[in-house]
């Protein structure tokens, strides 16, 4: 027989040993990039592979910071990333206060239309979005690129933006009116302010969803406006893939994301967290 306390050793090692395995499952991928990253090109196809480099390469580094194409790429990245999640946080906020603190006819109808939207692809409107773009004459534009992206932005925002406001009492905003402040400015001065969590999480989540978007930067961008993951694409030529330049541009374009994410990633915890929970 094993005693309580034996047993619960085994118990701790085994959650352990798990924990240690699947943390191994999901960071190998990258650190397989990384290591694969810093390669001789006639490594990276070596039978069997070699997982540590015999020799570390930066010139794969240099040719790819050295290449116009990818620098444009990340700068249209970022552009029009940037713009999506301050239209998308502007309109998800206002948005969102409507519904978290007004009551009208059909809300909870156009909230579950909202939330719908969320479950559909995003190839559903493709082609009618590409057909209204080419009419506007904004296929390869910037400006083209950020409304195709707030179709699918905005509503997440609204969706996030109105969860956390419902958290937070509304009694604050009362007893700032009372004291003289308007609507909007007990919003702006009351509500944003103890929100700044939930914006900061809902605007990260936009921003990377924006950043790594593939499907309508495929048919709505060209040569100016061609996005960091079209330039990934590049990569796969005709005759081979040019995995000497793929991998360190990867490991480049993860690299905003992953510092945005370092950076507030104790908002990010306290966005979702406070989300959850009704006040």
């Amino acid at each position: 027989m094993i005693d309580r306390k034996t047993s619960r050793k085994i118990g701790s090692a085994a959650e352990t040993v798990a924990t240690v395995l699947v943390m191994l499952y999901l960071v190998f991928p990258v650190l397989w990039m990384m290591l694969s990253s810093i390669k001789n090109p006639v490594d990276l196809f070596s039978t069997p592979p070699n997982i540590i480099p015999h020799k570390i390469v930066l010139s794969n580094y240099f040719a790819v910071l050295s290449d116009p194409k990818f620098l444009n790429a990340v700068k249209n990245s970022f552009i029009v990333a940037a713009a999506t999640t301050v239209c998308s946080l502007m309109l998800g906020t206002l948005s969102g206060y409507v519904f978290a603190r007004y009551r009208f006819r059909s809300k909870n109808i156009l909230m579950v239309g909202i939330m719908a939207t969320q479950m559909m692809p995003f190839v559903i409107i493709l082609i009618p979005l590409f057909i209204v773009m080419r009419k506007m004459h904004m296929i390869d534009t910037y400006q083209g690129m950020i409304l195709a992206y707030m179709t699918f932005s905005v509503p997440y925002a609204i969706v996030m933006l109105n969860a956390f406001f419902k958290s937070i009492p509304f009694d604050l905003e009362e007893a700032a009116q009372i004291d003289g402040c308007s609507r909007f400015k007990a919003m702006t001065k009351v509500l944003l302010p103890l929100s700044l969590p939930g914006l900061t999480s809902t605007g990260i989540f936009v921003f990377i969803s924006a950043w790594n978007h593939y499907i309508y930067a495929t048919v709505l961008s060209e040569a100016v406006t061609s996005t960091f993951p079209i330039r990934m694409q590049m990569y796969m030529a005709e005759e081979r893939v040019i995995y000497e330049h793929m991998y360190p541009a990867a490991i480049l374009g993860t690299l905003p994301i992953l510092l945005i994410v370092l950076i507030f990633q104790k908002n990010i915890i306290e966005g979702l967290t406070a989300g959850g929970v009704k006040g």
